[in-house]
């Protein structure tokens, strides 16, 4: 932004004037370039991944060393769509984490391994399966079926 721009829209206030009404004065519009800083399109990190910023496109991409997606975050008229990919992703929470969604999918290549100290309640309104090729083992005090 240039000084004159910065001078025409200064005005000061003093001894009796504080009293009056200020009527608003005509400031100088600065121009659409001027106002918002350029964003870099492309940005590399010194650990080898890149980040790149679409305008054009309303997303924001972080990828690998390899050039491989690990972030992409696409601006979307019905909303943000999140993808993130990595190693290992993690989700700590000194609180409660929630889920809402219409449907919830988890594929694993390998186990599944839930623990809670407290309770573990699986509620259905309609039909709950269990499939499973090989045995089923259940362990407990008392086993109550319906």
């Amino acid at each position: 932004m240039s000084n004159k721009i910065l001078q025409n829209n200064r005005f000061s206030l003093s001894g009796s004037s504080l009293l009056q009404n200020i009527e608003k004065e005509e400031h100088i519009q600065v121009p659409r370039e001027e106002q918002s800083p350029t964003l870099p399109t492309t940005h590399q990190f010194p650990t080898g991944h890149t980040l790149s910023i679409s305008i054009a496109d309303n997303t924001l991409e972080i990828c690998d060393q390899n050039g491989a997606p690990t972030v992409n975050i696409s601006l979307q008229k019905e909303g943000p769509i999140v993808e993130v990919a990595g190693a290992k992703l993690s989700l700590k929470s000194p609180k409660d984490i929630d889920v809402q969604c219409q449907n919830f999918s988890v594929n694993t290549e390998e186990d599944i391994y839930m623990n809670s100290n407290g309770g573990l309640i699986i509620e259905s309104t309609q039909e709950l399966q269990l499939n499973c090729e090989v045995d089923v083992h259940i362990r407990a005090k008392v086993i109550w079926l319906n």
